[in-house]
């Protein structure tokens, strides 16, 4: 399998902190991550341990992240318990608003980011080949606003839901959709978040440091991909009442 250098350049993009080697089913890479991996808190480490001794190859999650673990004063990010869950109001997080929306509006003049917006329709050119601008809600007034690219990335489901709105004489079941697939396939991350309770509580303020793929592409006996398995970020108190009422009811 050939790593492709954009997936490099994305890493230096947002700044990822990661372990080459470490990840048993990682692909052939170019270049080492940009920055060291994100360190195990102590009981961290002792669940990393207990992984290992069972014959399993626990790695370092790959994070985009802002931090500076051997700079800590002038680190961004220092590590809170609402990394995973949450914005971050100090712009800790390696993301997209970042480390690429940001900066650009701030570079190029000719660039204008819109919020309160919502694209209603996408309109094609008179051969209906191509479209060339996208009908637009923006704080509760219509507007269309044109260009020779015009990319959709509004999620799996928006993204479908768009296209299929809009439809036209020659697309009547939405563009793109020549197959009528579009929409008929769910695509969503199938994702299980497993609790464990312990009378010892975990002091990890950090936890979201631990990745397993050893299940990635099944076992003996389940020859079916599985996934990933990673720890979740900081479960706050007040989060899990809503998550398992059952469980806690009174």
């Amino acid at each position: 399998m050939r790593r492709f250098p954009y997936y490099t350049q994305a890493e230096k993009l947002y700044e990822v902190h990661g372990e080459r080697g470490a990840d048993p089913i990682e692909p052939p890479c170019s270049q080492p991550y940009p920055h060291p991996p994100v360190s195990h808190e102590p009981d961290m480490e002792v669940i990393v341990s207990g992984i290992s001794k069972l014959g399993y190859y626990p790695f370092h999650l790959p994070l985009g992240i802002k931090l500076n673990e051997s700079d800590r004063a002038n680190s961004p990010c220092i590590r809170c318990d609402t990394f995973d869950g949450y914005s971050c109001l100090v712009h800790g997080k390696a993301d997209a608003e970042v480390n690429a929306i940001r900066p650009t509006c701030a570079v190029y003049p000719n660039v204008t980011l819109l919020t309160n917006a919502q694209v209603l329709k996408l309109h094609t050119s008179a051969s209906e080949r191509e479209v060339i601008a996208a009908q637009t809600k923006v704080n509760g007034e219509r507007h269309d606003f044109g260009a020779d690219i015009v990319v959709v990335s509004c999620g799996a489901i928006n993204s479908a839901a768009l296209l299929l709105r809009s439809a036209n004489n020659k697309h009547p079941k939405g563009l793109a959709n020549s197959s009528d697939l579009v929409e008929r396939n769910f695509m969503k991350h199938q994702a299980i978040a497993l609790l464990s309770i312990h009378m010892e509580p975990n002091t990890a303020n950090f936890q979201k440091t631990i990745a397993v793929n050893d299940f990635y592409w099944g076992e003996p006996d389940f020859p079916y991909p599985m996934g990933m398995v990673q720890n979740t970020g900081n479960v706050l108190a007040d989060m899990i009442p809503a998550e398992a009422p059952p469980l806690l009811a009174p």
